[in-house]
């Protein structure tokens, strides 16, 4: 799980890897520090991100990934997982905001969205059946979206079910790998999440509006299985970071940021918090979490500076003084 170190440990240069030999020159890359998303551990990295030619579309792009020093997490070191496994940060990506209509994909905006779903949710509050109000969540999310996340669901809307749904766990090999697989699990408990998935029949039954903000659920269900739960279900928006086959079950597509795009926090598997800033520009319409859940909490009408004057550091110092666990 290791073996990509070997490039890093060779004192002349003699031992090279062979996914970045010849795609790039070293000197033309910017390298930008972040966190490795893969797994409970959280390594820090270096990407290496090559800034694209300006009169070619689409060639900015992260061309290696090396670690960073962070002797309370991962030493010198990250697993193979970690350093070759970033395509993700390119392929198959949810780029625009889009309105399924009958097997036709409307481009919206970040506006029209919002206030759709802000006045569909208002609608339920005024009827008395915000119980009918369901979201899903991950565990993929920053401290800060999940603390905006808490703000906005279990105190304030308090909405019928909160639900997790996170890949499923790998094998963990005993150095920094964890079974989990995503960054953010143990951010996600000290919060006061209990992580609990949802039961697609229940889901179906008991929900009016969905709100899902997890990318993983065509890997844990059966499509056929979400297709039936969403049936019964009036309104269903979708922010993710990529496209899957549960765009075609939801009513809006609407784009979010993997980690390297955005600012924020993680806690990892032995509770170490580290904050990191945007390396790169997230593509097309792409917004981090914590922007359209401050957004939608303001436009809900909460108070507080994570909604008043939001930013990736003013969240984390709200939550910091809520909880100063992660401080």
């Amino acid at each position: 799980n290791y073996a990509g170190n070997l490039v890093d440990l060779c004192p002349v240069g003699a031992i090279t890897d062979g996914d970045f030999r010849f795609t790039s020159r070293t000197w033309f890359l910017e390298e930008k520090a972040s966190i490795c998303p893969h797994c409970g551990r959280g390594c820090a990295v270096r990407l290496e991100i090559h800034p694209g030619f300006p009169r070619v579309p689409d060639t900015r792009k992260v061309h290696r990934i090396r670690p960073r020093e962070n002797p309370a997490v991962n030493g010198y070191w990250i697993c193979d997982r970690g350093r070759y496994q970033y395509a993700y940060l390119g392929e198959g990506r949810a780029t625009r905001i889009l309105l399924a209509n009958s097997g036709r994909e409307t481009v919206w905006s970040w506006e029209k969205a919002l206030i759709i779903l802000v006045e569909k949710i208002k609608g339920l509050k005024a009827a008395g059946k915000l119980s009918r109000l369901s979201v899903i969540l991950t565990t993929a999310m920053s401290n800060e979206e999940l603390f905006l996340a808490r703000r906005i669901f279990k105190e304030g809307l308090k909405p019928g079910s909160v639900y997790f749904v996170d890949p499923e766990d790998g094998e963990a090999d005993g150095f920094l790998m964890t079974a989990e697989r995503t960054a953010n699990r143990r951010g996600a408990r000290e919060l006061g999440f209990d992580l609990e998935p949802p039961d697609l029949d229940r889901l179906s039954r008991a929900s009016d509006i969905l709100l899902i903000f997890s990318p993983f659920l065509a890997e844990r269900y059966a499509v056929s299985g979400l297709q039936r739960s969403f049936q019964g279900i009036a309104a269903k928006y979708l922010f993710t970071t990529r496209r899957s086959a549960v765009d075609a079950l939801v009513d809006i597509i609407l784009p979010v940021c993997f980690v390297p795009e955005k600012s924020g926090s993680l806690t990892n598997c032995d509770g170490v918090t580290q904050r990191f800033s945007r390396a790169m520009e997230p593509p097309g319409d792409s917004c981090p979490e914590w922007r359209v859940l401050s957004d939608l909490g303001r436009e809900l009408g909460m108070r507080g500076a994570e909604f008043e004057s939001p930013s990736a550091e003013s969240i984390f110092g709200e939550l910091v003084r809520k909880f100063p666990f992660f401080g």
